[in-house]
């Protein structure tokens, strides 16, 4: 089966495979290469009453008709703009509560454009940005928390897969986290594309530039303040006290945000969108490493779900 999006101009019509009173299933037909499992179906040939000749001939129908799927469904694409919402057949990360293709939904339901991502977004090249295209970010990042977070196939801005996070309620926390760089050694800087596929209400923070890998570190977080019923950044200031700074952006669409942290002279400078905000930090705030993390580092008073995707995690700045 394959799905159809608004302004595109291919419609598939299911035909049938072999002539006759009974038609075998074909479940490993591949739209975009235009080739089936054909030792799978030829095998099968018998259990459905047609002899090989048949079944090969078919199949070399099959195969041309899907040559030609393949060329319209790559000619309808290209003048599409939508994301990927297609399955994953992942496994489970045993014992860390991510896992790759089970868990969360889609952010979409609607195809990518031919290069797989959103467009408008710049390329994500290894080894500074993670795209979570392959199974080597375990390699970069740890996990911290509740079974929340997910990699899977929807929405995302390179390829096909993003991470997926949803949190269902107040007790639920979980970071994806890594080092992003030395402090004390120069200008740190961020960024990654966040899309809120769905918005819930309460306290959460859910992009964090902070002191250490623990979920609630104290530093500089993207969230959502329960007070305005808006999104802000939030930094520390003098003593105990933080800084709350509205920012305009709703983040319905894919949407890059970078944090630049100069430890040296108390600085930041946050972008999200078109909003940006500058900064002074804490001058007592001294970490020697700042961490990068993703996910659900706070969170309070929800009673409405969170569905949060991210992709093209990226260090900027490392020293």
């Amino acid at each position: 089966m394959l799905s159809t999006r608004p302004g595109c101009c291919v419609r598939l019509v299911a035909l049938p495979l072999l002539q006759g009173n009974r038609t075998p299933p074909v479940t490993d037909f591949d739209a975009k290469t235009g080739t089936a499992n054909a030792l799978r179906m030829a095998g099968e040939g018998s259990r459905w009453g047609y002899d090989g000749p048949v079944v090969t001939r078919r199949l070399r129908e099959l195969a041309v008709l899907g040559g030609l799927l393949s060329s319209a469904l790559y000619l309808s694409t290209a003048s599409c703009s939508s994301f990927s919402g297609a399955p994953d057949d992942g496994t489970v990360d045993g014992g860390t509560g991510v896992s790759e293709g089970g868990g969360a939904t889609d952010a979409s339901s609607s195809d990518a454009p031919p290069d797989g991502g959103a467009v408008g977004f710049p390329p994500c090249l290894s080894p500074s940005c993670e795209d979570f295209e392959s199974a080597t970010w375990r390699l970069k990042w740890a996990l911290a928390g509740d079974p929340i977070l997910d990699v899977n196939n929807g929405a995302s801005t390179s390829g096909t897969r993003a991470l997926d996070m949803l949190v269902p309620n107040t007790d639920q926390k979980a970071i994806l986290v890594r080092k992003a760089g030395a402090a004390t050694k120069g200008l740190v800087a961020v960024s990654v594309n966040v899309i809120v596929a769905e918005r819930g209400d309460g306290e959460l923070d859910f992009i964090n530039l902070v002191e250490s890998a623990d979920i609630g570190a104290k530093g500089v977080h993207i969230v959502h303040d329960n007070a305005s019923n808006g999104y802000a950044v939030e930094y520390p200031i003098t003593g105990d006290k933080k800084m709350v700074v509205s920012i305009a952006q709703p983040f319905a669409g894919f949407t890059t945000v970078k944090m630049e942290v100069t430890i040296a002279t108390s600085s930041l400078v946050v972008t999200a969108g078109g909003d940006v905000i500058k900064g002074e930090l804490d001058p007592a705030w001294k970490p020697a490493d700042l961490y990068f993390a993703l996910g659900s580092a706070y969170a309070k008073v929800i009673t409405k779900p969170w569905h949060i995707r991210f992709d093209d995690a990226a260090l900027l700045a490392s020293p």
